[in-house]
Formats: C-alpha cells, sequence, structure tokens
C-alpha cells in the first residue's frame, strides 16, 4: 500500500497515537526528554522511551538497536 492510499484520517491517528506533539516540534521533542530526565533522576532508573516517530525512524534504519545512551544520542542527531 502506498503512503497515498492510507486514509488522512487513519495516518492522523497513528501520529497522534505514537507521538501527539509531532506538530510542535522538529524531531526531537525536548519536553519529553526532560520528563524522562526528570523522572529518571527521581526513580534512580530510566524505563521509559520518549522517542518521537522521527527518533524511532532513524533507531530503525540506522541504529543496532541496543538500548544505550549513545544510541539514544545517535537517533537525536539523525532526527535533527
Amino acid at each position: 500500500m502506498k503512503y497515498e492510499e492510507i486514509p488522512p484520517h487513519v495516518r492522523n491517528a497513528l501520529i497522534a497515537a505514537e507521538d501527539r506533539r509531532f506538530p510542535d516540534h522538529t524531531g526531537v521533542d525536548y519536553v519529553a526528554m526532560g520528563r524522562i530526565l526528570f523522572l529518571g533522576a527521581k526513580e534512580g532508573r530510566f524505563n521509559q522511551g520518549g522517542s518521537t516517530l522521527t527518533m524511532q525512524l532513524a533507531k530503525k534504519f540506522y541504529s543496532e538497536g541496543q538500548r544505550t545512551f549513545q544510541r539514544k544520542m545517535q537517533d537525536i542527531a539523525l532526527a535533527i
């Protein structure tokens, strides 16, 4: 199926479910990153993702998928 064949309401539903601030950022959601850093420091562990759709795409195509700080920084750089 081609992108143009997907009804706009289905595309918008996917974006709303995965990245509700998608229209408001340029690939990296700094609000979500701040929340994750705050909660991670408070809880002593980082168990939330915070990746935007753009960052998820970068991870899928350019990363090996390992869960490391270095990979997250690479995803951010690629998303920007």
